[in-house]
């Protein structure tokens, strides 16, 4: 029970995910994430790289939770 108090204290200065920031047209805030992540001695093109990964993440999984999840209820009931 220790660890559990431990661990949900942790979570509070977890940052977001860059992911899920990009995904909900929180660009800037990914980035400073990204930044963050990082550390002082990130490159510019080595944020924009990863900000480019997320764009081609976002687009090949065809959008949010919610039409992920809706996807996967409605095709085999289409089919």
């Amino acid at each position: 029970d220790d660890m559990a108090a431990i661990q949900l204290v942790g979570f509070l200065f977890l940052p977001e995910s860059p992911r899920w920031l990009a995904q909900n047209g929180r660009k800037e805030e990914a980035r400073a994430v990204i930044l963050k992540l990082r550390g002082v001695k990130a490159t510019a093109e080595q944020v924009a790289d990863d900000m480019a990964s997320l764009d081609e993440l976002n687009k090949s999984e065809g959008g949010s939770l919610y039409e992920q999840l809706t996807k996967v209820w409605r095709d085999p009931v289409l089919t």
